[in-house]
């Protein structure tokens, strides 16, 4: 089972935060707190899986599904508001 692109978003923004701190100790000699890189860990990953948009391929349920051309869905709220 592999994991979806959101996962993965999600772990490679939480790596990304650890490289953060690490410069910023490294190389800036900035003191940065357990809790602030803690913190940036929980903030990063959480964007990275937010942001990350799912491909139909991975929920075969929704894949299945029929939607609605734009128009169509257009013309029905139209026709409910009065038929203009």
């Amino acid at each position: 089972m592999r994991p979806t692109a959101k996962v993965t978003a999600a772990g490679l923004a939480g790596s990304l935060a650890v490289l953060i701190v690490w410069f910023a100790e490294e190389v800036c000699h900035l003191q940065v707190p357990s809790e602030a890189a803690a913190a940036l860990t929980a903030i990063l990953a959480f964007a990275g899986g937010y942001l990350k948009r799912t491909p139909r391929e991975e929920h075969p349920a929704e894949a299945t599904q029929r939607v609605a051309p734009r128009r169509a869905v257009a013309r029905g709220r139209r026709a409910v508001r009065g038929g203009r």
